[in-house]
């Protein structure tokens, strides 16, 4: 079995609106627990992605609108892309970005013909979302990292996460705020309350029987973002290396 790659650039919205409005903690982590029963809400233990990075923001509105961003980059069926979901108290969006890459300006095609990954693992230049990024890496840059270089057809994982040691190539991947709203049509003078790539994300257990969750859904209620527990944190991807393609098949 082999996975599937797609050169076409995709841009898919889901769109779901809530009628009421969710401030309360107990309100807001069941609205979580549904969007997880309903397979609405982010898992990193899945066959359907190769995380290298990942982003969590917390937005907030005139001190009662709310939003939680993920942002989980990585190597899947959309071949290299950023999947991006958005939950708010009256709205559900996610974008799946898989123009992040480009080997030239205006060439997304990262795959040839054979489905071989086309760019370089080691060495070489490319434009990550519009940006021009020159790189080098070794065989024993990627052994410190903790990336054991294996099959050809894991290069695009082993890459996106040797990107993901580079801080400028880290941060050149995310989206910001202000694209995050222009994308999905949100309006109005929204905040950047709390920002981190390092949480502790849901195993197991549901969302609201996760300590950091809890606290997210606390700092919204009292719009207070320092109340958030920061500690214990899974979401780096050698957390999840045992749900990659090539540890599956």
């Amino acid at each position: 079995m082999s996975m599937l790659y797609s050169s076409k650039i995709e841009k898919i919205i889901f769109v779901y609106i809530e009628v009421k409005m969710i401030h309360m903690q107990k309100d807001i982590l069941k609205l979580l627990d549904r969007k997880q029963s309903n397979y609405e809400f982010p898992t990193f233990d899945n066959e359907y992605m190769d995380i290298s990075q990942v982003k969590f923001s917390l937005f907030f509105k005139d001190t009662k609108d709310w939003l939680m961003v993920f942002q989980i980059v990585g190597v899947g069926s959309l071949g290299v892309f950023n999947d991006i979901q958005v939950y708010g108290d009256r709205m559900n969006h996610s974008i799946g970005d898989d123009g992040i890459l480009q080997v030239n300006d205006g060439d997304y095609e990262l795959f040839d013909d054979e489905g071989d990954f086309i760019p370089d693992i080691y060495k070489g230049s490319l434009r990550i979302r519009d940006h021009h990024f020159e790189y080098q890496f070794t065989e024993e840059d990627y052994v410190n990292n903790g990336i054991e270089v294996k099959t050809k057809e894991s290069y695009p994982t082993y890459f996106m996460r040797m990107l993901a040691t580079n801080d400028e190539a880290r941060k050149l991947l995310w989206w910001d705020k202000e694209e995050i709203l222009e994308e999905f049509g949100l309006k109005g003078d929204w905040e950047v309350a709390y920002e981190t790539e390092e949480w502790q994300h849901v195993e197991e257990e549901k969302v609201s029987e996760n300590e950091f969750f809890q606290s997210v859904a606390a700092a919204i209620e009292k719009q207070d973002s320092s109340v958030i527990v920061d500690k214990d944190a899974n979401t780096h991807w050698k957390n999840w290396v045992e749900f990659d393609y090539e540890n599956l098949y």
